[in-house]
């Protein structure tokens, strides 16, 4: 991988079910310049954490490649309730693409998809991309039903299984 041109100002959130599952990801992005890639597993913290932060203190993108609890799509639509995060831009890395699929990140917007495999070229072409296009909704007027969203979520998250 040759390093690339793009300057990606800040960190990237890595979004995955595991580091291990994402290292290549991880990989490709620092050849692409992102400095730093912070990574999570949990799409549900993740969306808390990402409504508490600061703009300022808000990561470059994220780079979704499926959470562990719940699919790149739930994440995109619940990330995109909260008006503070609702032009964050994100880059959705699925294993195939459907046109339900294309029709909703395209509703959604500020979203680029890769499909694996992909080329560092097409992880640069996402990049640039995923912010372009803004969303074809209105957003919410506040965070009260990203914080609806998040209850009923956890409230069908199977339960924890006690620590021995």
């Amino acid at each position: 991988m040759k390093n690339s041109n793009l300057d990606i100002k800040g960190s990237v959130l890595l979004l995955g079910k595991s580091e291990e599952l994402v290292y290549i990801d991880r990989k490709m992005l620092r050849a692409c310049g992102a400095g730093r890639a912070v990574f999570s597993r949990n799409g549900l913290k993740t969306a808390r954490f990402l409504a508490a932060l600061p703009e300022s203190k808000r990561p470059a993108f994220i780079f979704c490649a499926e959470p562990a609890d719940m699919g790149n799509l739930q994440f995109l639509r619940l990330i995109r309730l909260h008006p503070g995060l609702f032009d964050l831009p994100m880059i959705l890395v699925m294993d195939r693409l459907d046109s339900q699929i294309i029709a909703e990140t395209g509703k959604l917007g500020s979203c680029s998809l890769l499909v694996r495999p992909y080329t560092q070229k097409e992880m640069e072409n996402a990049i640039l991309n995923a912010g372009k296009e803004k969303s074809r909704l209105e957003p919410c007027p506040d965070a009260s039903m990203f914080n609806q969203a998040l209850t009923a979520m956890d409230a069908s998250s199977p339960p924890t299984p006690p620590a021995r």
